[in-house]
């Protein structure tokens, strides 16, 4: 019974070191990487969480078909973030040396950016609403173009600079304090609008909340100015990203073009719930892997041996938490919607359930992605997105026609499986990669998820309760089940990402 108190011990300890550690910014790349891994994860899966509440709320105060129309607003808005994406960030973050003059032009262009966006939005706004014969996208469209404004006027190049410096802790608080904000806002309009309406001025204040804090978390200043220079030097990195957003609008935005013109408005609105339910918050493991991990890349670029661990690292650590979610997700996919949407949102539920296999798609793919831009090759995912497109298109369009919006689904999911083997091409050519053994480091927890899914799915059947009932067991029976699984199947892996933990410290 001594070995009990002494492991508890062990671990009470290694836990307030950690959190002592997790407020320092200083340390070695690996330490930096880890503490922002560990920031990302816990307040992405806060606003996440926050986000989903939100969602339950709003489908108790509104119908699927504000959902839907909501859905046309966000691809319109998508195509104007297409059309004038330079890449700037990325190409700050990319770069060993950082002047104040690199800095002003960085903000002046991003400025410049959104003013060309808030107009694009603002003409795209009636050939949108006559394309989708919905007359008041028009309106709608008109007022979402309003948080660009915002949003150009943000500190985002002082934003840029935590990411570069890997300073997490405090972009991270910044996103949770912005978005705890729109949520609370989002669902009072909600309660007195009751319309699609609440959802578009929730994000109109969302960008006058990040526009305030972001110059509250980072010293820099912006000031309108434009050297041609520095402009150049970002614009010739910037290049492939801008190729890049019009390419992914065109495989990503283009195809929800295509299905919001294909599907009713209540079936695109349960297209986009299931979205919201699985693949959104889910997917916050691919942009917190590549938002840690690219800095981080772009340090050891030319150390192709060093690159070669730290992705199959990535893979591993990234599948040991998010094949049991996905797993979980899919056997309790009936009683999450009755919960969380309530009963006449089930026709969400198989859409969920089909959907679960594409962020861990979506995953492989954009930790690929930020390597090839870290080695300086962001033309390899632009082709990637190129080859891809070809087939995506005519797949939606087939697809959805013939089986709705779960031909939707499996459209998403095969081009994600598809951009996956490609990638997997260039990373042979590009650093040899071992792909074996990132397949084998993948494949234990994935076995544990099978596992754990199929004693949870027994479990729930076994169950006589309710549904919030059922949940409130399941789901900590299916964390015992997964480390238990883990622990006789992938000791080695989990020993792995305990020694990352401890390095952070």
């Amino acid at each position: 019974m001594a070995f009990l108190p002494d492991r508890l011990k062990d671990g009470l300890t290694l836990a307030k070191r950690l959190l002592r550690a997790l407020w320092r910014e200083e340390g070695s790349i690996v330490q930096r990487t880890v503490r922002g891994g560990i920031w990302l994860f816990t307040t992405s899966g806060s606003v996440q969480l926050l986000q989903m509440v939100q969602t339950a709320i709003l489908a108790r105060l509104l119908v699927a078909a504000d959902f839907g129309v909501m859905q046309l607003v966000l691809v319109a808005v998508s195509a104007a973030i297409a059309f004038s994406h330079l890449g700037v960030s990325d190409a700050l973050v990319q770069r060993k040396e950082v002047s104040e003059r690199l800095l002003q032009t960085a903000w002046t262009m991003d400025l410049a950016r959104c003013v060309v966006m808030f107009i694009f939005i603002q003409l795209l706004a009636w050939p949108a609403a006559a394309f989708y014969e919905e007359p008041q996208l028009e309106p709608l469209l008109r007022l979402v173009s309003v948080k660009y404004i915002f949003l150009g006027l943000s500190n985002n190049a002082g934003l840029a600079m935590l990411r570069r410096d890997m300073k997490f802790r405090r972009k991270q608080l910044y996103e949770v304090c912005v978005n705890v904000g729109g949520a609370v806002v989002t669902v009072a309009l909600a309660f007195h609008l009751r319309s699609v309406w609440a959802l578009v001025w929730g994000q109109v204040f969302f960008g006058a909340g990040e526009l305030v804090g972001s110059y509250v978390v980072h010293p820099f200043r912006p000031r309108f100015r434009f050297h041609m220079h520095e402009a150049r030097s970002l614009f010739a990195f910037g290049k492939h990203l801008f190729a890049g957003g019009i390419l992914g609008f065109a495989r990503g935005s283009a195809a929800k073009v295509l299905i919001g013109r294909l599907l009713s408005r209540e079936e695109l609105g349960y297209y986009s719930l299931a979205y919201s339910l699985v693949v959104k918050p889910i997917s916050v493991f691919a942009p917190v892997f590549g938002t840690v991990l690219y800095p981080a890349f772009s340090r050891l670029q030319m150390k192709v041996q060093v690159l070669q661990r730290a992705f199959a690292r990535a893979i591993a650590f990234g599948c040991l938490l998010l094949c049991p979610a996905l797993a979980g997700i899919a056997v309790t996919a009936t009683l999450v919607v009755r919960v969380v949407y309530g009963p006449r949102y089930m026709p969400v539920a198989p859409l969920a359930m089909a959907f679960c296999l594409v962020p861990l798609l979506a995953f492989y793919q954009e930790v690929s992605a930020q390597l090839l831009m870290a080695r300086g090759k962001p033309w390899l995912n632009n082709l990637n997105t190129l080859l891809n497109l070809v087939l995506y298109l005519p797949m939606i369009f087939i697809l959805t026609t013939r089986y709705g919006t779960m031909g939707a689904v499996i459209a998403a999911g095969a081009i994600r499986f598809s951009e996956s083997l490609v990638v997997t091409f260039f990373l042979r050519r590009e650093l040899s990669l071992p792909v074996l053994s990132v397949a084998r480091a993948a494949l234990r927890p994935l076995l544990a998820s099978i596992l754990m899914g199929v004693g949870v799915l027994l479990l729930g059947e076994a169950l006589p309760f309710s549904a919030v009932a059922s949940l409130a067991v399941l789901v900590p029976a299916g964390v015992v089940l997964y480390t238990a699984c883990t622990a006789a199947l992938n000791r080695a892996g989990w020993g792995d990402a305990m020694r990352l933990v401890k390095g952070a410290t």
